[in-house]
């Protein structure tokens, strides 16, 4: 009987061996090797799942850390992938980015051995749902590839190109804005209530035809959303185009799109306003002064605008003539609030302008207003302090 309890224990220890061996490690990848993949992928006849990440990406760290490295999800992977690691910020990797139009991080790509996507999917998938997401990719039936290759031989009813939007969407892909486009292209009234959640999903970018519809009728989008959801998407889809300071849009481009979004009584400041955006961004120095100058001739009502422009001006301008202007912006700025930020900006620009005893005068105004307001006043003290020491 012992014999047999310990031959028991010992197939158990066996077997309980043996998963751990196959688990050890989770999934096995190749590191930042692309070519070595579709290799290997191409001998073994497997597809590859290529994790695209960064290194300062939380999500793709969690998923290393707690979905790669499940037994589940390790036996799937390892057996039927070719696992591949990419840091797409190095190497390769910026290349990569752009073959596949990688915006988000992680995103989770399934390629053949030509390197073509099969399945594609972004942000942190659970260990459920990334076994779910393989097994997708394996079966190859509702794959983003197989739509793909759907759409491209002529499958084109509305129904397939609304689900196909849909599934483009899932994906980040581009592409989506297109077959939109071309699913309302099929549609006789776009004010139905599944067109109008359709084309509010859907809008993306101030260039397509969803995001003009949306702006001229939000009356109808009223029916199915608030005011403030309609608000914040244009807005939001706006702003994004405005202030993308990676590709600072054209002046022309910008006024379209204000012209577009803003009422007739707020189209004047919109537009003199974005003119020190845009030179901001440009890093043009000089029209973002005149631009400041233009601005405040018609617009010298909010403080925050007097105070922020100030600021910049002591930070970026070295004009004494401009900066004359910028301290009476300031001094507006602390009729309109008694701050101490407000009025130690007025000190500073004394400062540059090399009028040491105005600054002292303004930085002991900021000191006193601070104690009032109960403001930390440090700030003041030490440009105080380096005022006497230039004496």
């Amino acid at each position: 009987m012992m014999k047999l309890v310990h031959v028991v224990a010992l197939f158990f220890l066996i077997k309980t061996a043996s998963i751990a061996q196959n688990t050890e490690g989770g999934i096995k990848f190749i590191h930042d090797k692309f070519n070595e993949a579709l290799a290997v992928a191409g001998k073994e006849k497997k597809i590859i799942f290529l994790d695209a990440y960064t290194t300062w990406c939380g999500p793709c760290k969690m998923m290393s850390k707690n979905v790669f490295t499940n037994g589940d999800v390790a036996v799937l992977y390892n057996k039927e992938f070719v696992n591949l690691k990419m840091d797409m910020e190095k190497g390769e990797g910026p290349a990569l980015l752009q073959r596949y139009g990688i915006a988000a991080f992680p995103t989770l790509l399934f390629l053949n051995s030509e390197g073509e996507v099969v399945h594609k999917a972004l942000g942190y998938h659970d260990a459920e749902q990334f076994l779910t997401l393989g097994k997708t990719a394996l079966a190859g039936e509702n794959t983003l590839g197989k739509w793909v290759e759907r759409y491209e031989k002529g499958e084109k009813t509305p129904g397939f190109l609304k689900e196909f939007t849909n599934i483009l969407a899932e994906a980040y892909d581009d592409r989506r804005h297109k077959i939109a486009e071309e699913y309302l292209a099929t549609q006789t009234d776009w004010k139905t209530p599944a067109n109008l959640a359709f084309i509010f999903q859907h809008t993306e970018g101030v260039d397509s035809k969803l995001f003009e519809y949306l702006v001229k009728n939000q009356k109808d989008f009223e029916k199915k959303f608030t005011k403030d959801e309609i608000s914040l998407k244009i807005q939001g889809t706006a702003s994004e185009f405005l202030f993308n300071e990676k590709d600072v849009p054209s002046l022309s481009a910008a006024d379209s799109v204000i012209r577009l979004v803003y009422p007739a009584d707020k189209l004047d400041r919109m537009i003199l306003g974005y003119r020190m955006s845009h030179y901001r961004m440009k890093g043009d120095r000089d029209n973002y002064a005149q631009a400041a100058v233009n601005f405040f001739k018609k617009y010298s009502d909010s403080e925050e605008e007097l105070s922020e422009t100030a600021i910049t001006f002591y930070e970026q301008i070295d004009d004494p003539k401009m900066l004359e202007k910028a301290v009476k912006w300031a001094k507006k700025s602390v009729k309109l609030e008694k701050r101490f930020m407000n009025q130690i900006v007025v000190a500073q620009l004394y400062q540059k302008l090399g009028k040491t005893a105005k600054a002292k005068k303004e930085a002991q105004k900021a000191i006193d207003l601070a104690k009032t307001t109960g403001e930390n006043y440090d700030e003041a003290t030490d440009l105080l302090k380096e005022l006497e020491e230039k004496k």
